[in-house]
C-alpha cells in the first residue's frame, strides 16, 4: 500500500483537490438519491455519509491554505484529519448550519452539536454496511434494518450541504488566486497554533480580536483582485456581503 502523502501543496494543487472532492460529493449524492428511489436504503445512507466526508475534505483543504510558513508541522495535522473518517465528518458539520447564522453562533452551534453528530454519523456509516452485535442491547443490527425515513433524511441533508458548497464554489472563492489571498490575510491565525502542544490563552484572545478585520480584508481583496462574484443575497457573518465589506451598491463588483 502506498504511503499516504503528508507534505505541502501549492495553491493550485489545493484548488484542484477542493474541486475534485466537491465533484465527487455531487456524484455521491446523485447516486444516493438513485439508490433511495430504488429502495436500497442502507447503501443510500452509506453514500450520503461518504458525500459529507468529501465535503469535510474541502474544508480541511481550505484550512491548509491558511498554514503559516513558520508552523509547517500543521501540514501533518491537517493530513491526519483528511484521512480520518470522524475528522472529515466533523469538518463537514458547518455545511448543515444555516448561512444566516453569524460566525459566533455557527461556532457555538458546531461546538455544542458536532460531537454528537459525528458519533451518530460514524455509527450509521458502520450499520449501513455491516452486520454487528450490540452487547449493551444484546441484539444484532443489520443494514437491512435502516428504514426509508431515516435514509431519506440523511440523503436530503447531504444534498443540501452539497448544494451550499457548490454555490460557494461557483463564486470563484476556491480558485488558486483566491486561496493565495486567503493565505496572505489569514495565515497569522495559525502561526502559533499547536506549536507547543496548546494555544496560549493570551494568544487566543489576540487572534480572536484580529480575525474579524482580517476576514473583512480577505473578502475585499477577493472582490478587487480575484475573479470572484458574490450573488446579491449572499451572507457573510449573518449579514449581506456588501454590508460586511462596507461596499454600497446593488450588484456591481467592487
Amino acid at each position: 500500500m502506498a504511503k499516504k502523502y503528508k507534505g505541502k501543496l501549492s495553491f493550485q494543487q489545493l484548488s484542484d483537490g477542493i474541486n475534485l472532492c466537491l465533484e465527487n460529493a455531487q456524484a455521491l449524492v446523485k447516486e444516493a438519491r438513485l439508490l433511495l428511489e430504488h429502495q436500497h436504503f442502507a447503501r443510500a445512507t452509506t453514500l450520503a455519509i461518504v458525500a459529507m466526508e468529501e465535503l469535510g475534505k474541502v474544508h480541511i483543504l481550505l484550512a491548509m491554505a491558511q498554514i503559516h510558513p513558520k508552523n509547517q508541522k500543521l501540514w501533518s495535522v491537517k493530513w491526519g484529519m483528511f484521512y480520518g473518517h470522524q475528522k472529515k465528518t466533523l469538518s463537514s458539520f458547518i455545511d448543515l448550519i444555516p448561512d444566516s447564522f453569524p460566525v459566533g453562533s455557527r461556532i457555538a452551534t458546531s461546538t455544542r452539536f458536532a460531537p454528537e453528530y459525528v458519533s451518530l454519523q460514524e455509527d450509521l456509516r458502520k450499520i449501513s454496511l455491516y452486520v454487528d452485535y450490540l452487547a449493551e442491547k444484546q441484539t444484532w443490527v443489520s443494514p437491512l434494518l435502516i428504514k426509508r425515513e431515516e435514509a431519506s433524511g440523511i440523503v436530503e441533508s447531504a444534498e443540501k450541504a452539497v448544494q451550499r458548497l457548490s454555490a460557494i464554489r461557483d463564486t470563484g472563492i476556491f480558485a488558486e488566486k483566491a486561496l493565495q489571498i486567503q493565505h496572505e490575510e489569514t495565515c497569522f491565525l495559525t502561526e502559533n497554533l499547536l506549536k507547543n502542544g496548546q494555544l496560549d490563552l493570551g494568544e487566543a484572545r489576540k487572534i480572536a480580536g484580529a480575525a474579524p478585520e482580517a476576514v473583512r480584508r480577505y473578502f475585499c481583496r477577493l472582490l478587487k483582485e480575484a475573479d470572484v462574484r458574490f450573488p446579491d443575497d449572499m451572507k457573510i457573518n449573518g449579514v449581506n456581503w456588501r454590508e460586511f465589506v462596507g461596499i454600497p451598491g446593488t450588484g456591481e463588483k467592487a
